[in-house]
Protein backbone atom coordinates (compact mmCIF):
# COMPACT_ATOMS: atom_id res chain seq x y z
CA UNK A 1 0.00 0.00 0.00
CA UNK A 2 1.28 3.53 -0.25
CA UNK A 3 1.86 4.82 2.90
CA UNK A 4 3.67 8.51 1.35
CA UNK A 5 3.97 10.01 -1.98
CA UNK A 6 7.27 12.11 -2.11
CA UNK A 7 9.45 13.79 -4.85
CA UNK A 8 12.81 12.89 -6.33
CA UNK A 9 14.38 15.80 -3.86
CA UNK A 10 12.72 14.12 -1.18
CA UNK A 11 14.12 10.89 -2.07
CA UNK A 12 17.48 11.50 -2.49
CA UNK A 13 17.51 13.48 0.83
CA UNK A 14 15.30 10.23 2.60
CA UNK A 15 17.56 7.35 1.25
CA UNK A 16 20.64 8.76 3.37
CA UNK A 17 19.13 9.05 6.81
CA UNK A 18 16.61 6.22 6.85
CA UNK A 19 18.20 3.41 8.30
CA UNK A 20 15.64 0.48 6.66
CA UNK A 21 16.44 2.44 3.64
CA UNK A 22 16.07 -0.69 1.16
CA UNK A 23 12.40 -1.72 2.82
CA UNK A 24 11.53 1.81 3.05
CA UNK A 25 12.57 2.87 -0.25
CA UNK A 26 9.34 0.59 -1.71
CA UNK A 27 6.60 2.53 0.42
CA UNK A 28 6.87 5.38 -1.96
CA UNK A 29 4.80 5.17 -4.80
CA UNK A 30 5.51 8.16 -7.80
CA UNK A 31 2.80 9.79 -8.50
CA UNK A 32 0.46 8.83 -11.79
CA UNK A 33 -1.75 11.26 -13.37
CA UNK A 34 -5.00 10.00 -14.73
CA UNK A 35 -7.79 11.08 -16.46
CA UNK A 36 -10.71 9.63 -18.18
CA UNK A 37 -10.62 10.23 -21.77
CA UNK A 38 -13.77 10.79 -23.07
CA UNK A 39 -14.45 9.97 -26.57
CA UNK A 40 -18.28 9.34 -26.34
CA UNK A 41 -19.81 12.69 -26.59
CA UNK A 42 -23.07 12.55 -27.40
CA UNK A 43 -25.52 13.94 -30.32
CA UNK A 44 -27.15 16.90 -29.58
CA UNK A 45 -26.07 20.90 -29.94
CA UNK A 46 -22.45 22.14 -28.75
CA UNK A 47 -22.01 25.72 -28.20
CA UNK A 48 -18.46 27.74 -26.76
CA UNK A 49 -18.33 30.09 -23.95
CA UNK A 50 -16.02 32.00 -21.97
CA UNK A 51 -16.41 33.05 -18.28
CA UNK A 52 -14.38 36.81 -17.01
CA UNK A 53 -13.67 35.43 -13.58
CA UNK A 54 -13.14 32.51 -11.42
CA UNK A 55 -16.14 31.98 -8.90
CA UNK A 56 -19.45 31.05 -9.70
CA UNK A 57 -21.44 31.35 -12.53
CA UNK A 58 -24.83 31.47 -14.51
CA UNK A 59 -26.22 31.11 -17.99
CA UNK A 60 -29.99 32.61 -17.63
CA UNK A 61 -32.64 31.91 -20.12
CA UNK A 62 -31.88 35.35 -21.66
CA UNK A 63 -28.50 34.49 -22.67
CA UNK A 64 -29.80 30.63 -24.45
CA UNK A 65 -32.36 32.40 -26.50
CA UNK A 66 -30.37 34.50 -27.91
CA UNK A 67 -28.54 31.33 -30.24
CA UNK A 68 -31.33 29.44 -29.37
CA UNK A 69 -34.92 29.83 -31.18
CA UNK A 70 -36.19 26.49 -28.94
CA UNK A 71 -34.99 26.95 -25.94
CA UNK A 72 -38.28 27.54 -24.34
CA UNK A 73 -39.06 23.60 -25.78
CA UNK A 74 -35.46 22.54 -24.41
CA UNK A 75 -35.93 20.41 -21.03
CA UNK A 76 -33.42 21.17 -19.00
CA UNK A 77 -32.00 18.01 -17.49
CA UNK A 78 -30.85 18.02 -20.92
CA UNK A 79 -27.70 20.36 -20.34
CA UNK A 80 -24.63 19.23 -19.77
CA UNK A 81 -20.99 21.92 -19.33
CA UNK A 82 -17.75 20.69 -20.16
CA UNK A 83 -14.36 22.44 -20.02
CA UNK A 84 -11.27 21.21 -21.34
CA UNK A 85 -8.43 19.07 -19.72
CA UNK A 86 -6.33 21.51 -18.50
CA UNK A 87 -9.22 22.11 -16.58
CA UNK A 88 -10.43 25.48 -18.05
CA UNK A 89 -6.66 26.86 -18.54
CA UNK A 90 -6.51 27.15 -22.47
CA UNK A 91 -3.14 27.13 -24.17
CA UNK A 92 -4.54 29.61 -27.00
CA UNK A 93 -6.46 32.67 -27.09
CA UNK A 94 -8.47 30.45 -30.46
CA UNK A 95 -12.35 30.61 -30.00
CA UNK A 96 -14.22 28.49 -32.16
CA UNK A 97 -11.92 25.77 -32.09
CA UNK A 98 -12.50 21.78 -33.08
CA UNK A 99 -13.83 20.16 -29.47
CA UNK A 100 -11.28 18.57 -27.82
CA UNK A 101 -11.33 14.93 -27.55
CA UNK A 102 -11.17 15.03 -23.24
CA UNK A 103 -13.19 17.35 -22.08
CA UNK A 104 -14.43 16.93 -18.87
CA UNK A 105 -17.77 17.55 -17.54
CA UNK A 106 -18.50 20.29 -14.80
CA UNK A 107 -21.31 19.85 -12.15
CA UNK A 108 -24.17 22.53 -12.87
CA UNK A 109 -27.27 23.08 -11.09
CA UNK A 110 -29.96 24.26 -13.04
CA UNK A 111 -32.32 26.39 -11.07
CA UNK A 112 -36.15 25.98 -12.28
CA UNK A 113 -35.83 22.50 -13.75
CA UNK A 114 -38.21 20.73 -11.89
CA UNK A 115 -41.24 21.86 -14.42
CA UNK A 116 -38.89 20.08 -17.11
CA UNK A 117 -39.30 23.00 -19.45
CA UNK A 118 -36.40 25.79 -19.44
CA UNK A 119 -38.64 29.17 -18.39
CA UNK A 120 -37.57 33.04 -18.49
CA UNK A 121 -36.35 33.05 -14.89
CA UNK A 122 -34.68 29.68 -15.26
CA UNK A 123 -30.69 29.47 -15.20
CA UNK A 124 -27.67 27.23 -15.13
CA UNK A 125 -25.42 27.51 -12.14
CA UNK A 126 -21.86 26.52 -12.01
CA UNK A 127 -18.37 27.50 -11.03
CA UNK A 128 -15.89 28.09 -13.28
CA UNK A 129 -12.22 29.79 -14.04
CA UNK A 130 -11.69 32.73 -16.04
CA UNK A 131 -9.13 33.89 -18.27
CA UNK A 132 -5.58 32.49 -17.04
CA UNK A 133 -3.46 35.24 -17.72
CA UNK A 134 -1.17 36.24 -20.49
CA UNK A 135 2.21 34.89 -21.84
CA UNK A 136 5.42 36.81 -23.76
CA UNK A 137 5.97 34.79 -27.10
CA UNK A 138 8.76 36.75 -29.79
CA UNK A 139 8.10 40.06 -28.28
CA UNK A 140 4.18 39.80 -28.54
CA UNK A 141 1.33 39.72 -25.86
CA UNK A 142 -0.44 35.76 -25.74
CA UNK A 143 -3.84 35.88 -24.04
CA UNK A 144 -4.79 32.60 -22.63
CA UNK A 145 -8.25 32.15 -22.82
CA UNK A 146 -10.55 29.82 -21.34
CA UNK A 147 -13.08 27.98 -23.47
CA UNK A 148 -15.88 26.30 -22.22
CA UNK A 149 -18.73 24.21 -23.75
CA UNK A 150 -22.39 23.61 -22.91
CA UNK A 151 -24.23 20.53 -24.83
CA UNK A 152 -27.41 20.35 -25.20
CA UNK A 153 -28.90 16.38 -25.40
CA UNK A 154 -31.49 15.46 -27.95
Amino acid sequence: KIIHQTSEKNINFLKNRVINWKVAKSWIVPRQKYQKKRLDFSDGRWFQFVITEDGMNSIPHKTLSKVLDDVDEIDPRSFSVYMSSDQGRSKSQSFNVPIKENLVEIGISVEGETDSSFDAEDKIIFYGRGPSGFDYQSNTQVWNQNLYFISIHN
